[in-house]
């Protein structure tokens, strides 16, 4: 396994555990749990433009949205989104979920999830490089909802 076998990483008040990453599968799969606890989640919309996501929640539920359809899901649920399918999602329970995401390929990785911790932990995040950092990953946020009216 590599050095992000076992790390915590934390970004605001989530908190990612990685299992496998792209160097354990040739990158083709990076799997990572995730604790989010009661309100807490990615609120902002966004697609990966090359990277399927799936979701297994293992305890708790969450909220999760894709191309502005929300499902809720409960421990032994799952749910998927393709890559450029645009998604977001939030624990709308009462207690802390834990959830298994999995992704393929394997072009997000720990080095994302910690370059993000870094710049969400540090205060006020700065959109402009947040954006960037995304970006150099093929994630982007997507445009509000009333962009295409």
């Amino acid at each position: 396994m590599d050095q992000a076998d076992g790390e915590l990483i934390r970004i605001g008040q989530l908190e990612l555990r990685f299992f496998v990453t792209g160097k354990d599968t040739a990158g083709g799969l990076d799997m990572y749990e995730v604790t989010i606890p009661p309100g807490a989640g990615v609120p902002a919309p966004h697609y990966h433009a090359h990277v399927d996501e799936a979701i297994y929640v293992v305890e708790g539920t969450m909220e999760y949205t894709v191309d502005g359809r929300p499902k809720e899901v409960g421990a032994g649920g799952r749910a998927f989104c393709p890559r450029r399918g645009v998604h977001h999602f939030r624990n709308s329970g009462s207690r802390v979920t834990r959830a298994i995401f999995a992704m393929t390929p394997a072009l997000i990785g720990p080095s994302f999830f910690r370059e993000m911790g870094e710049l969400v932990n540090a205060g006020a995040p700065d959109r402009t490089k947040m954006r960037a950092l995304m970006a150099r990953y093929g994630l982007f946020p997507a445009p509000p909802a009333d962009a295409a009216k």
